[in-house]
């Protein structure tokens, strides 16, 4: 069975992404993959040949860029996500609970940084990840771009065994 990899980036380039992001200082130290991935909720192995860590440029983007995806237990954004049969989207349930979602998310975009330690921020692994599943009991805040965005390739780390 062939291994699926992302195209390989180059360090300092810029690239266009969407899908998931956090802030830089969650990840916490960057040259642990396996903390990583715990953190992230990837697979484990799945940083195992390598990622890049992508860093928002340009400006942040605006509430009607992203849907809120709470923290990195909810698997694709979604409640139980890492189950077989994932629960419903986070933003679903939050509306559910008669939360105002559009003002939940101006409230993100408000905290929104492109500088500093709460750099918007993205791992990108050298592996395609096709499995997610429950991260550690720490886990992360994440928001899901809904259309791409800038990003520069600020580093690569090589790995683990």
């Amino acid at each position: 069975m062939a291994t699926l990899l992302n195209p390989p980036l180059a360090v300092g380039s810029t690239v266009q992404r969407a899908g998931f992001f956090t802030k830089r200082h969650t990840l916490g130290d960057l040259s642990d993959g396996r903390e990583l991935e715990r953190r992230i909720g990837y697979a484990p192995g799945t940083l195992a040949s390598g990622w890049y860590l992508l860093l928002m440029i340009g400006r942040p983007p605006g509430p009607d860029e992203f849907s809120l995806a709470g923290f990195s237990h909810f698997s694709g954004g979604r409640v139980r996500g890492h189950r077989v049969v994932p629960g419903e989207h986070v933003e679903e349930s939050l509306r559910a609970q008669s939360v105002d979602v559009l003002r939940s998310r101006a409230a993100s975009a408000r905290d929104f940084s492109i500088a500093g330690p709460q750099q918007l921020a993205k791992i990108s692994p050298v592996l395609r990840c096709q499995v997610f599943w429950h991260p550690d009991p720490n886990p992360i805040p994440q928001w899901q771009l809904t259309a791409p965005m800038e990003f520069l390739v600020s580093a690569f780390y090589g790995g683990f065994k």
